[in-house]
């Protein structure tokens, strides 16, 4: 019974050689986990944080604004209906 298992463990570990050597002929050196090329350096990474960074900040800039123009458009209606609730009115009778 030991021995039937040891035969197992052989033909196993054999199939997972042949797999890792099929894969190394189709895939070459490489791990699976490398960087892209547009962020395999130190300079590229930094100039794509940078890109990143500046389209984030203009993205919140441009809706900074946004914010800030509704704001003023609702403060502008409020005024609106506040003229219109003060109204004088004449309280003269003849």
């Amino acid at each position: 019974m030991v021995e039937g298992k040891w035969t197992e463990i052989k033909r196993l570990l054999a199939r997972a050689e042949n797999t890792d050597n099929e894969e190394d002929r189709m895939y070459g050196d490489r791990q699976g986990d490398e960087l892209p090329d547009e962020l395999s350096s130190k300079k590229k990474r930094l100039g794509r944080i940078k890109e990143a960074k500046k389209y984030l900040e203009e993205k919140a800039r441009k809706e900074a604004e946004k914010k800030a123009k509704k704001k003023l458009e609702a403060h502008g209606k409020e005024k609106k209906k506040d003229g219109k609730k003060q109204k004088k009115t004449s309280s003269t009778k003849a």
